[in-house]
């Protein structure tokens, strides 16, 4: 790229081709049409580059212009995405859910995977019926035995022919089953009804009939709504409060609450009411820590560690100790001083308690001098009868290792002797046994050679035998 000139090389190049035009006139016609050429080239670029410069100027003022309106636009942005919902309309709330949203609350719920063509309108009537089969569940689960007769009664306009209290769940269910559960509110008295918020542990104070039937309503729904919730994990509440323009920060029953509060108050006062518990909680443990009356005998330096260090520093003022150092000194020194308040340590050292130093007279400084010559001596003598101490010691270590020698050689001698003698034990043994074993073969030999003469003679016998039986015949 063409680096861009500025106004004052500009003006410079122009001046210097007015001079070499003035000089070329004189020389031919042809010169100074070169020149006037080159000028007027010179002065376009000139008008490009100022042309340039406003175009430029314009952009980065049409650009500010731009962020200026911008700027308002996301405040826009932001009241656009904070929702307003009458109370009670949490299906209202929904639509604003993503259909990934609403897909992921219904498969954490246990529901099947919905198809991807799924409306949004039909998974939000999901979403609601689940919330509902499960605040019916809680609901259920909590009412007492009393409070369900009671309603029984007042439907059938006679007490049950049992006391069972399963039974008369299932009646209670199977009548909200054929009918609604605002039928089951409608047919009840107001007394009844009054019981049933007890059991959901809240109460209306002087509340028509109506109002006490949406009140339990909008407690079933709440309920069922929480449970649905509580089966996701933090990342998807915080997923949501993004979606729903909400702030993200905080527990998971924070968010919850902060969802749930578009639609229901009552659940924004229960974030108010963590946060002023959390506050109260906090300010005791500060007042807890910062009481320096509780220091006692009995305290321990894990109590004292609890203390801000300005705590033990007011603590070692109060009780005129020393306050310098870090917070384990002021520990220790604390530590110290319950244990003995007399100990002078741990207090600052007074004015009068700085001992003054007594002058040396002449005759002490001499005495001094005297006694630090002689102990210098008798380190040196004591270092020369050490020399000789360690030539004997040489010599009796030298001797010593001699002796081990000696005793190594005598064993190794031993040893030596012990393994010829066993050799020779040994050669005697197997000579023993092959004289035995050679003795034993010519036996062996001798017998068999007289067996051997012992048979020719039977047989020499029965051959003249047999001579005689023929010449006989």
């Amino acid at each position: 790229m063409p680096a861009r000139k500025t106004k004052a090389a500009s003006k410079s190049a122009s001046s210097d081709a007015e001079v070499s035009d003035n000089e070329k006139k004189t020389t031919t016609k042809g010169a100074a049409k070169k020149a006037t050429d080159k000028k007027t080239t010179k002065a376009a670029d000139k008008s490009e580059t100022k042309t340039r410069s406003s175009t430029k100027k314009a952009t980065k003022e049409s650009k500010s212009k731009d962020s200026k309106k911008e700027a308002p636009k996301k405040d826009d942005e932001k009241e656009e995405k904070t929702i307003s919902v009458e109370h009670g309309q949490f299906d209202k709330v929904l639509e604003h859910f993503s259909v990934s949203l609403l897909k992921e609350l219904l498969e954490c719920n246990g529901e099947k995977k919905t198809k991807k063509s799924a409306a949004k309108k039909a998974l939000i009537q999901d979403v609601l019926s689940v919330a509902e089969k499960k605040g019916l569940a809680n609901f259920y689960a909590v009412l007492g035995k009393d409070e369900m007769k009671a309603a029984l009664t007042t439907i059938n306009n006679e007490e049950p022919d049992h006391n069972s209290k399963s039974k008369f769940l299932t009646d209670i269910k199977k009548y909200v089953s054929d009918n609604t559960v605002d039928k089951l509110f409608g047919a009840l008295d107001q007394d009844t009804l009054v019981k049933f918020c007890a059991c959901l542990s809240f109460e209306e104070e002087n509340a028509s009939k109506a109002e006490l039937e949406s009140a339990l309503k909008e407690e079933i729904t709440i309920a069922g709504l929480r449970d649905i919730f509580e089966s996701t994990n933090k990342a998807y509440m915080v997923d949501v409060a993004k979606c729903l323009g909400l702030p993200h920060t905080g527990t998971k029953k924070k968010i919850e609450n902060s969802v749930l509060g578009l639609a229901y108050s009552d659940a924004l006062e229960e974030n108010e009411e963590e946060e002023e518990k959390k506050k109260k909680a906090k300010e005791d443990k500060n007042s807890e820590t910062t009481d320096i009356t509780k220091i006692n005998k009995d305290s321990t330096s894990d109590d004292l560690y609890q203390y801000y260090q300005a705590n033990l520093v007011d603590y070692c003022k109060q009780e005129k100790l020393k306050v310098t150092g870090s917070k384990k000194e002021l520990v220790q020194r604390i530590i110290k001083y319950l244990k003995d308040p007399e100990d002078k340590s741990v207090r600052p050292q007074q004015p009068g308690d700085k001992k003054k130093k007594k002058k040396k007279s002449e005759a002490q400084k001499k005495k001094e001098r005297k006694d630090a010559a002689k102990k210098r001596a008798d380190e040196k003598a004591g270092e020369s009868s050490g020399d000789d101490k360690k030539s004997d010691d040489k010599k009796a270590d030298d001797k010593k290792s001699d002796d081990k020698k000696a005793t190594e050689d005598k064993k190794a001698a031993d040893k030596e002797k012990k393994a010829e003698e066993k050799k020779a034990v040994a050669d005697k043994k197997a000579e023993e046994k092959k004289a035995a074993a050679d003795k034993k073969a010519e036996e062996k030999k001798a017998a068999e050679e007289k067996k051997d003469e012992s048979k020719t003679d039977d047989k020499k016998d029965d051959n003249k035998r047999t001579s005689g039986r023929t010449k006989k015949k």
